[in-house]
């Protein structure tokens, strides 16, 4: 409960999970997801219209939310749902997706890569002497 109110006494839902999703009649189709511009250009249309998810929340209830919402404050959480769902293709999801997902696997990967480093503890009594060695050096 106090990890949902802020210093303000504002309060706040913790999301627990997304659960399912509904497209209604204004999303935005694979078909008609371009705009051409008065110079005749073909411009991809960035929209989120139409699309909700339904969130569980950590105190059981449930929430349909719009996907331009939830996507802002869980954006890793809304990509892994749109992956794992099979509409990450969906023009609502198509042009941020991939790029949430990139992200999230470079981050990933350069925390491992420092977790890695600092990890490195001699194996043996001769290796922790040259460590010492080599660290008093610097």
């Amino acid at each position: 409960m106090y990890t949902q109110v802020d210093d303000e006494w504002h309060t706040y839902k913790m999301p627990d999970g997304i659960t399912d999703y509904i497209k209604d009649g204004n999303a935005i189709t694979k078909e008609n997801h371009f705009l051409v511009t008065k110079h005749g250009q073909k411009r991809q249309i960035h929209t989120t219209t139409g699309w909700q998810l339904l969130i569980s929340w950590k105190d059981g209830t449930e929430q349909w939310v719009p996907l331009s919402d939830i996507k802002e404050s869980n954006p890793v959480e809304v990509a892994e749902f749109a992956d794992v769902r099979g509409i990450k293709d969906e023009h609502a999801f198509m042009w941020w997706v991939p790029y949430v997902l990139r992200e999230r696997d470079r981050i990933i990967s350069a925390i491992n890569s420092r977790v890695k480093n600092a990890s490195q503890m001699p194996s043996s009594w001769k290796m922790s002497i040259a460590f010492d060695i080599i660290t008093e050096g610097k």
